[in-house]
């Protein structure tokens, strides 16, 4: 668990903790202990949430903005999913092979998403220094 400003995404500044969804027990506490104005959950470890977890997850999002990072929306509550700000990961190497002009597109048969890979946040990883074990 960490705790330092967000430097990905649309809350890039704000002063975040970070943690596994595997550290939820912790939370409550560190919300006591620390000023902070948003939470940033990755389920990346794969250690899904209760669904416990998720509805005291969505208990806190009228006091901070909070992230869920993940690559399967399935395994969660629509409730959740509807009161968090969702990062969609998408593991990919070829992405970093395209231009800044070139674009992303995602279809599902009917609807289409594209964006330019120019106007995407862009984040290094010495953006990531400065963040604090807790």
């Amino acid at each position: 668990m960490k705790c330092g400003s967000d430097v990905e995404g649309r809350y890039k500044g704000l002063k975040t903790i970070f943690l596994a969804s595997s550290e939820l027990a912790k939370l409550g506490f560190i919300l006591r202990t620390r000023k902070i104005q948003a939470i940033y959950i990755s389920d990346l470890c794969k250690e899904k949430m209760t669904v416990g977890e998720q509805e005291l997850l969505c208990g806190h999002t009228s006091d901070y903005f909070v992230t869920l990072e993940t690559d399967d929306l399935n395994v969660y509550l629509p409730s959740l999913l509807q009161a968090v700000h969702v990062m969609y990961r998408i593991a990919s190497t070829d992405f970093f092979g395209l231009k800044e002009t070139d674009q992303i597109k995602f279809d599902d048969g009917s609807r289409v998403y594209c964006c330019p890979k120019e106007v995407m946040y862009k984040t290094d990883p010495n953006d990531y220094q400065g963040d604090l074990d807790i």
